[in-house]
């Protein structure tokens, strides 16, 4: 598979997302990406510091929310430092969906809810994880926050 990685600056947006319960990074774009070719929601990995952090990432307007410029907005699981300014990179791995023009904010939310249970699935048959595994690992590793919200969902 072709590698697909952004790269930019985190930059202030709407707060959309934060009010919804999923707050995300957006990014300013450091060079020109064919986005019109990527939209969509995708399984991705943020590389930031020397952390490798798993969420997903949207590639495309939001219309619920009058937005027609195609954005770039990660969210980081169980992540919510203030990045503001900080240079990030996202690698999309794995395209979970094309992008839907949601009537409503509640159909918006449960499709979020469904990407992520979809993405933790993928995720953890990509590293072959297991809930045992996760809990059991007392330093902070990589894939920390995976097993908090596997621990979230499995409560659920």
């Amino acid at each position: 598979m072709k590698d697909y990685i952004i790269s930019g600056q985190v930059i202030h947006g709407f707060d959309k997302g934060k009010t919804m319960g999923f707050p995300t990074y957006n990014l300013k774009l450091a060079v020109n990406y064919p986005l019109e070719d990527w939209q969509g929601v995708w399984c991705s990995l943020t590389y930031y510091r020397k952390q490798k952090l798993f969420g997903f990432t949207h590639i495309g307007p939001v219309r619920i929310f009058q937005e027609e410029k195609i954005r770039v907005k990660t969210h980081l699981f169980d992540w919510q430092e203030d990045l503001y300014g900080e240079q990030m990179q996202v690698e999309l791995l794995v395209k979970l969906r094309d992008t839907i023009d949601f009537t409503n904010q509640t159909d918006l939310i449960r499709q979020v809810m469904e990407d992520l249970r979809q993405e933790l699935e993928l995720i953890l048959r990509l590293n072959s994880f297991n809930l045992k595994k996760i809990s059991k690992r007392k330093e902070k590793t990589d894939c920390l926050a995976i097993g908090c919200v596997i621990n979230f969902f499995w409560f659920v």
